[in-house]
């Protein structure tokens, strides 16, 4: 059985996936590489299918009141969250 959690609006807003957005562009080659080494395919995969919807939320439609997720997306989210943040 697959464990979810379901995050508020606030939480969501906690988590600064904008940062993600932001920095999106920012990653050419050297960069591109080290991503490519601290996330494996399926963690990139994912990290890019939440980069769409953060976009989405954070420029487009705002943030959803509740949202649900896998227990163990968070914790990527976070590791991409502060990766994206040093760049």
């Amino acid at each position: 059985m697959i464990s979810c959690i379901e995050l508020s609006k606030e939480e969501l807003t906690k988590l600064q996936l904008a940062i993600i957005v932001e920095s999106w562009d920012k990653l050419n080659n050297r960069k591109r590489k080290e991503f490519n080494k601290l996330f494996t395919e399926a963690e990139r995969k994912l990290i890019h299918n939440y980069y769409k919807r953060a976009y989405r939320w954070y420029l487009v439609k705002g943030y959803p009141n509740n949202y649900r997720m896998r227990s163990t997306t968070l914790p990527l989210l976070k590791r991409a969250v502060n990766y994206f943040a040093t760049l």
